[in-house]
């Protein structure tokens, strides 16, 4: 993991300190200040010996003597970093695909799932459901029915028996309806999502 024997580690009380990226150092020094278990594994980079930096995940326990005082540490540490490498390649990815997605100026691509006890979630939005509905992806992630709830009253029945029908026979999902902007004005949306059946009997539309 660091280049450095047991040997040298043991013959250096702070190497483990020193090994710490200049930015992350603070991490370990924090903890050992406030002397607490951590909730949540550590997270920060090591310089190894060979000068690579390396992102490493550790479990800490501190270990106290009859008065309270901390006497050691045991830990369990292990190399996250090609699982950093594929997060960031995947963060990446998701924020190019929202930069295009954002690119639509009238409209928004959304996933949406349907349980087996016919509950609805949506799993993403495109930023422009704020435009749209006056409402955050985030928000609209957390809290179904603030989109479910901009249907038109006299239109939901209709609505709710199509989606009903495409989820029932997995085809695709194709409506016009009225929308509630906002403001309160009413606006003509057409909704198309493509299904998918997950394992769990869950459909998610696209």
């Amino acid at each position: 993991l660091t280049g450095y024997s047991p040997e040298e580690c043991l013959a250096d009380p702070s190497l483990m300190l020193t090994m710490a990226h200049p930015d992350d150092g603070w991490i370990m020094k924090d903890y050992l200040h406030t002397n607490q278990t951590p909730k949540e594994p550590l997270f920060m980079r090591w310089i190894g010996k060979d000068g690579q930096t390396r992102w490493m995940e550790s479990r800490i326990v501190p270990v106290h003597d009859m008065n309270g005082k901390l006497i050691a540490v045991e830990g369990i540490t292990r190399d996250i970093t090609e699982r950093k490498r594929f997060e960031e390649k995947l963060r990446e990815s998701e924020a190019f695909i929202r930069n295009i997605n954002n690119n639509l100026v009238s409209g928004m691509i959304y996933q949406a799932l349907m349980k087996k006890d016919g509950s609805r979630k949506f799993t993403y939005f495109s930023d422009s459901v704020q435009r749209l509905y006056g409402i955050t992806p985030q928000e609209g992630t957390e809290n179904p029915s603030l989109i479910y709830d901009r249907v038109y009253e006299d239109d939901k029945a209709r609505v709710a028996a199509e989606e009903e029908e495409a989820n029932r026979n997995l085809t695709v999902f194709k409506t016009k309806t009225r929308m509630i902007n906002p403001d309160g004005s009413i606006r003509w949306s057409s909704f198309v999502s493509n299904p998918t059946l997950w394992d769990d009997g869950t459909t998610c539309w696209d």
